[in-house]
């Protein structure tokens, strides 16, 4: 190869740019981009390349079908790129080694969707707008895509890798239950179930670590099983012996007690109601909880602890609520006199021996789950399902799954600055998309900074952005 191919060639990739190759032919010189890709049926590392323009050393790069020198421009989005690479960085690792063969076409879609709801057609168009700070090369062909789903629906080994770092990491979980919809006749875990008898549903699991504020696992069941019932199975492939599990009282039974202590599991779990334990509670300590007084007592029940609280707002809203109902002869006296008697109160089984204002804490912690939820359907809009088989759907929820673990990290980098309170995941998202890397045939450069994200960043303390702006 002469010299002055040789400098252009230099020159391109001290610029940043990757797989230029110039080929001679004769007295002309051609230039290709190649890249290396992963052949998953001859199981090889192939080349691919395509075909840029004739270089000129006059005019420069001619592109192909034209008549003038081409600079390699480009405007992507930085800031927000970045930003969910830092929050999803814990589990690259973890993604490489559950998916050795397609490790970036998963990464590169939860990305995409971490930035709102992005139909498999236009994942490319998304990523292809976005900074590549990873300098990955993933296949987001849409048909690709869609095989992709059904490929790590169906590994559940390689979830399992991802999911257990997570476990391994957190002592105390919370646990629920959601439904999504889907009409697709073809899904045989949607079926009609409790939630909703009119449309066929699919159940979604959740685990959530409650102290480091993040998702755990999560598993897709089908619509007419239970909640109960759903627990026993994900308990067991959680793996979670030794750990603090917190529940809604729609787990309540004495078959879940009994189980989760053979299970070696503490629980905090939310007595019904209409339970019958609550007719011997009383409360003799007190505590604050975000400006209201709670009223607390303790007992046992044979080897368990009941914890009983009495909330002095919530007793009052409560009643305000029956007596309405009474009014509107919704009720009758007796059942108003019976459930006023318990307004306000929850009652709390435990096999820990803590003090009542431990375990209500504890407890009051698992609405983080439902914050996880309501990220998955109204933010990541993972509900709206239109596969036609369950593999796809549990390789939508896995992926699912990994964008609500980046919003959930962008919330704790918000939680640790103290600012959780002014801002979303999504709002941090939208304000990082206005910073831009600009590329040109002279290098690349950020865009400008305006001074609300500079100063969101440093708060943050994760030095995104150039410290100095450069022209």
């Amino acid at each position: 190869m002469v010299d002055w191919v040789r400098e252009w060639v230099s020159e391109r990739r001290k610029n940043g740019e990757k797989g230029i190759e110039v080929k001679p032919r004769g007295k002309k010189y051609y230039v290709y981009h190649s890249t290396t890709y992963w052949d998953r049926k001859q199981k090889k590392i192939r080349k691919r390349s395509s075909y840029i323009g004739v270089l000129d050393r006059e005019r420069g790069l001619i592109e192909s079908g034209r008549s003038f020198p081409v600079k390699s421009t480009g405007i992507f989005q930085y800031g927000n790129s970045m930003l969910i690479m830092k929050a999803m960085q814990p589990l690259i690792k973890r993604l490489k080694e559950a998916f050795p063969d397609m490790w970036e076409e998963v990464y590169a879609l939860a990305k995409v969707r971490s930035t709102g709801r992005v139909p498999l057609k236009m994942v490319s168009t998304v990523w292809n707008g976005m900074y590549n700070v990873e300098e990955i090369e993933p296949d987001l062909d849409p048909g690709n895509l869609a095989k992709l789903l059904r490929i790590i629906g169906t590994d559940r080994a390689g979830q399992d890798t991802v999911f257990s770092l997570l476990i391994r990491d957190a002592r105390q979980f919370a646990y629920d239950l959601t439904v999504v919809y889907s009409r697709s006749g073809t899904v045989s875990f949607s079926e009609f179930g409790f939630m909703d008898e009119d449309l066929p549903q699919i159940n979604v699991v959740l685990f959530y670590s409650i102290d480091e504020n993040l998702p755990t696992m999560i598993r897709v069941i089908p619509g007419s099983v239970r909640d109960i019932t759903s627990l026993y199975a994900s308990v067991e492939e959680a793996g979670i012996e030794g750990k603090v599990l917190v529940l809604d009282r729609g787990f309540f039974s004495s078959d879940t007690l009994e189980f989760l202590s053979n299970k070696k599991v503490s629980f905090v779990l939310p007595a019904r109601r209409n339970s019958h334990l609550y007719d011997d509670s009383e409360t003799h300590d007190v505590f604050g909880y975000r400006g209201r007084m709670i009223s607390a007592g303790k007992r046992t029940i044979g080897n368990i602890y009941a914890y009983t609280y009495l909330d002095g707002f919530l007793k009052a809203e409560e009643e305000y609520s029956l007596c309405e109902r009474l009014q509107k002869k919704l009720i009758d006296v007796d059942e108003f006199n019976r459930k006023r008697e318990r307004a306000g109160k929850i009652l709390i089984l435990s096999n820990m021996d803590r003090s009542p204002e431990e375990i209500y804490l504890v407890y009051k912690k698992r609405d983080g789950v439902e914050k996880q939820f309501d990220i998955m359907k109204n933010i990541l809009h993972s509900d709206i399902l239109y596969l036609r088989d369950n593999e796809s759907i549990f390789g939508h929820m896995f992926i699912s799954f990994l964008s609500m673990y980046s919003h959930s990290s962008i919330e704790n980098m918000l939680r640790a600055a103290g600012l959780l309170e002014k801002y979303s995941a999504m709002d941090v998202l939208e304000h990082y998309s206005r910073v831009y890397m600009i590329k040109s045939s002279k290098g690349q450069v950020v865009s400008e900074v305006p001074k609300k994200v500079r100063e969101l960043d440093v708060r943050l303390g994760l030095n995104i952005f150039p410290t100095k702006e450069r022209s």
